[in-house]
C-alpha cells in the first residue's frame, strides 16, 4: 500500500477511538439494569457491541500502514461525555454521533480515498456508513422505547451535534486536505436531525 497522508491518519484514529467508544457504551447499555432480563433490546444493543469492535479491527487491518495517533484530550473527553446514567440521555447522544458519523463518512468516501492504494478502506468506511445507518435506528427507538420524548431527542442531539463540530473544528485543515469542504461539513453536521 502507498504512504498514508497525516489526514487519513487523523480520520482514521478519529474513526477508531470512536468505535471503541461505542463499543463500551453499547456492552454497558446492553447489561444495564433498566433491561429487563427478556428485553428484545438488550441481544440488540450487545450485536451492535460486536459490530463497533469488528469495525475497529476491520480499520486497524486495512490501514496498519498509517500510524496510529494519540488523540487529543478533548476528543477523549467528548467520548467520554457522551456518557449518562439516563439510559434515554445516553442513546439519544448516540444517535446523533452515529449519524454525525454517517455524515461524515459520505463526505469522505464523495471526495477522496480514491487511489488503488485506498481501496480496502474506503470499502471498510462504507460497510460501516450501512452499519451505522441502522445503529442510528436501534439507538434512537430503543431511547423512545425507554421513555425519552422528542424534546429530549431533540435536545441531545444539538447538543451531540455542537460538542461534536467543537472537536472536528480542529481537524478541519485535515478535512480540507482529504478533499472535505470543512466549512460545509460541520455546517451539515451542526443541523439538527429529524
Amino acid at each position: 500500500m502507498g504512504a498514508a497522508t497525516p489526514p487519513t491518519a487523523v480520520l482514521v484514529s478519529l474513526l477508531r477511538l470512536g468505535e471503541q467508544s461505542a463499543e463500551l457504551a453499547f456492552d454497558r447499555l446492553s447489561r444495564s439494569a433498566a433491561l429487563g432480563a427478556t428485553d428484545p433490546y438488550r441481544g440488540m444493543l450487545a450485536r451492535v457491541a460486536a459490530e463497533e469492535h469488528r469495525h475497529d479491527r476491520e480499520l486497524a487491518a486495512v490501514t496498519g500502514h498509517i500510524p496510529r495517533l494519540r488523540m487529543s484530550g478533548a476528543v477523549r473527553r467528548f467520548f467520554i461525555g457522551l456518557r449518562d446514567r439516563d439510559i434515554r440521555v445516553h442513546l439519544s447522544r448516540i444517535a446523533a454521533l452515529d449519524a454525525c458519523v454517517c455524515q461524515i463518512i459520505t463526505q469522505v468516501l464523495s471526495c477522496s480515498l480514491r487511489s488503488p492504494a485506498e481501496s480496502g478502506l474506503r470499502m471498510t468506511l462504507a460497510g460501516i456508513r450501512q452499519d451505522e445507518g441502522r445503529h442510528v435506528r436501534i439507538s434512537r427507538r430503543a431511547a423512545l422505547r425507554y421513555g425519552a420524548s422528542d424534546g429530549l431527542m431533540r435536545e441531545m442531539d444539538l447538543q451531540t451535534r455542537s460538542a461534536f463540530c467543537a472537536v472536528l473544528e480542529r481537524h478541519a485543515e485535515d478535512f480540507q486536505s482529504l478533499g472535505v469542504n470543512a466549512g460545509d461539513l460541520l455546517c451539515r453536521l451542526s443541523r439538527a436531525t429529524p
